[in-house]
């Protein structure tokens, strides 16, 4: 039985792979669209030959992605406030979320905004109308908005830290030596 190659990386190797892939598919597609048509004294590259390269280019992205979820979820992370390891998969999932949950607090938190036109003061003239009040304090909503903000930030510092550990996988050498 044949021992395959190992090779070592980290997620900012994969991550700069696949930006690299990125710009030549970019150029790649524009130089396909720039050779559908010639003109007769004009030598260009045939469209099939480069659609061929595109195709290995794309070939390549979808290996390295798959080698960045299998390194995603082998590499643990340590993230203060959440209480348990999480792979750097969960990491790169929930840091969106937390953001966005930050967001929504910050949000709540800041006053009701007045009405606009003479009476903007007020929220009504009509003494027995009734009027809605709040139902979160704006006291609760920055604590909120701060303790999501913090475990975004753990995450994304989690995330940095993951992206850095080196792993051997075996049989991925091809992928990153057609980067190269």
């Amino acid at each position: 039985m044949a021992v395959k190659n190992k090779t070592k990386t980290t997620g900012y190797k994969i991550q700069h792979a696949l930006r690299e892939l990125a710009h030549r598919r970019e150029i790649a597609e524009n130089q396909f669209r720039t050779n559908l048509a010639t003109f007769p004294d004009e030598a260009k590259q045939k469209p099939v030959d480069l659609d061929m390269r595109l195709l290995r280019i794309e070939r390549v992205v979808a290996g390295l992605q798959v080698l960045q979820a299998r390194y995603n979820l082998a590499v643990s992370c340590d993230v203060p406030g959440f209480g348990e390891k999480l792979t750097l998969h969960d990491c790169v999932k929930l840091v969106g979320a937390y953001g966005r949950a930050e967001k929504r607090w910050r949000s709540a938190a800041k006053e009701d905004e007045p009405s606009r036109g003479y009476y903007a003061h007020e929220k009504t003239r009509d003494r027995d109308a009734v009027v809605s009040s709040r139902t979160v304090p704006t006291e609760t909503a920055v604590e909120m908005a701060t303790t999501y903000g913090r475990r975004a930030s753990a995450l994304r510092e989690a995330i940095q830290i993951g992206n850095t550990t080196e792993l051997e996988f075996e049989g991925v050498s091809d992928l990153f030596e057609f980067v190269s």
